[in-house]
């Protein structure tokens, strides 16, 4: 039985000049408990052991229905020949690693032929016909007097999928340039990336006019399921799912009489299997008994992840609690 699943996100990569690229796979809980995991790579004749390395710690633990991004670097030797190489992702328990584990499927990478250097032809001074780079000069400034005169005004649209640019900065961009927009949500297969503009229209490069409507499509995730779960795994689900929360805002403390109720997720907002921007804030109604504090477990994980704010008075004294 398979313990977890795995997906390559990206597809087949191709390694640069330099000789490196990198794949990130999506491994998910698979079964109904935590899961302490170990990772390995299975590589196919003739990989080398030594091109690929997993960045994320080897082993760690994997809570229920919660996925977690594994990045393997490659870096292939400078005399690597041309080809499609491949391996696999092997997800096992450290307890038992040949009896349970979940190999993925074959992934690929490419190294591409490089590229022959070009020779340089030397001119002669006896050779070298002066009135052919004038001519040039020339025919340049007349195409520029022609693409000046013909070319349709308006601003230059960039690439807002680049990693400088945000919602906000990219709406700050229209207002000063008078153009109109529409934001559009695209869900994200990769929630932890800092991207926040998956794509646009018109494309980049565009000029645009005055008045007129650049559609901005934003990178969205789902909210997951939090309501009967334990604040701290709440939690947990936020910051790996791409969302945002802050105790100061985003929490209400209701006074609840039953003891399975205390710490417990009694409702959330916006609900679960919504698509919402990636970062959105999530609102947490918290049982809690009366004149007890919380105790918050794996504190660590949560400092660790940016889009969850702890406020200190809260994880060290005693929260007045809202009566139901």
């Amino acid at each position: 039985m398979s313990i977890v699943t795995i997906k390559e996100v990206k597809g087949m990569v191709t390694c640069a000049d330099d000789g490196t690229a990198e794949q990130v796979f999506n491994v998910k809980n698979a079964t109904n408990k935590a899961l302490k995991i170990g990772m390995q790579l299975s590589m196919s004749e003739p990989v080398k052991e030594e091109w690929l390395k997993i960045e994320e710690p080897i082993e760690h633990t994997l809570d229920v229905e919660t996925m977690t991004q594994v990045s393997v670097k490659i870096q292939v030797p400078a005399d690597c020949a041309p080809g499609k190489y491949s391996y696999r992702l092997r997800v096992f328990d450290p307890d038992q690693p040949g009896e349970v584990y979940t190999d993925g499927d074959p992934v690929y990478f490419e190294v591409p032929a490089k590229k022959a250097p070009v020779a340089k032809e030397e001119i002669s001074p006896k050779k070298f016909k002066w009135w052919i780079p004038a001519a040039v000069a020339a025919a340049v400034v007349v195409v520029g007097v022609v693409v000046w005169l013909v070319w349709p005004a308006g601003v230059k649209l960039p690439d807002f999928t680049q990693k400088q640019w945000d919602q906000a900065k990219a709406v700050k961009f229209f207002e000063d340039n008078k153009l109109k927009y529409t934001i559009e949500l695209q869900a994200d297969p990769n929630p932890r990336s800092e991207l926040e503009i998956l794509g646009q229209e018109p494309p980049p490069g565009t000029k645009a006019k005055e008045g007129e409507n650049v559609t901005l499509k934003i990178a969205g995730v789902q909210v997951p399921p939090l309501e009967k779960l334990s604040l701290s795994t709440a939690l947990q689900r936020i910051g790996s799912g791409g969302l945002s929360f802050d105790t100061d805002k985003d929490l209400k403390i209701q006074t609840v009489s039953q003891a399975d109720q205390h710490e417990m997720v009694l409702s959330q907002d916006p609900k679960a299997g919504q698509l919402v921007a990636k970062k959105s804030d999530v609102k947490l109604t918290v049982g809690r008994l009366a004149n007890k504090r919380f105790d918050l477990k794996d504190l660590s994980k949560l400092k660790s992840m940016q889009t969850i704010k702890m406020r200190p008075l809260f994880m060290t004294r005693d929260v007045q609690p809202e009566s139901q």
